[in-house]
């Protein structure tokens, strides 16, 4: 089991380093459509925080207690809202750490999450922390979607953004 996690570990790592590299992309074109000449950081958090909050609506069925009526969970909606939460946590690991990431530090929070649920993982994510983009892995894992659903979205909704782009979005 042992091997297998470590080949998972390292497949997520080769793809959450090319996610880094559309990301990055992605940034500095925003950054050169708009002279904006870097990205400020309080605005990305900003952004995180409303995706955060956009896919804990997604998933209002799990502890919308008093509506009876609410809409079942779409495990697309909940996918796509994952991924934009995954491009602005991919922006804010690039500022803290550049173009890395390290299996020992998802394995440490992985250890250190194990009996959390995925909202107090998404909860730890809004907050824009310097590690956030491991948790989101594992919030991932959480929702039960494996890295390589997480992977093709975010190079879907990547495409998405870059068609906004272009019809003026």
């Amino acid at each position: 089991e042992i091997i297998l996690k470590q080949i998972n570990d390292n497949s997520i790592r080769e793809e959450i380093l090319d996610m880094m590299s559309y990301q990055d992309k992605l940034d500095k074109t925003y950054i050169q459509l708009y002279n904006l000449g870097a990205l400020n950081r309080s605005n990305v958090k900003r952004a995180l925080f409303d995706e955060c909050g956009e896919l804990n609506h997604e998933m209002k069925k799990e502890w919308c207690y008093w509506k009876k009526s609410q809409k079942p969970i779409d495990r697309a909606a909940v996918l796509e809202e994952l991924s934009d939460v995954f491009h602005f946590s991919l922006t804010l690991h690039m500022m803290d750490f550049g173009k890395t990431f390290d299996n020992m530090w998802l394995e440490m929070y992985r250890d250190y999450h194990k009996d959390d649920d995925w909202f107090t993982l998404l909860d730890c994510i809004s907050r824009g922390t310097k590690f956030g983009l491991y948790l989101c892995v594992i919030l991932s894992e959480k929702l039960n979607f494996t890295f390589d659903e997480v992977y093709n979205s975010y190079l879907e909704k990547n495409a998405k953004n870059y068609q906004r782009i272009e019809d003026g979005y």
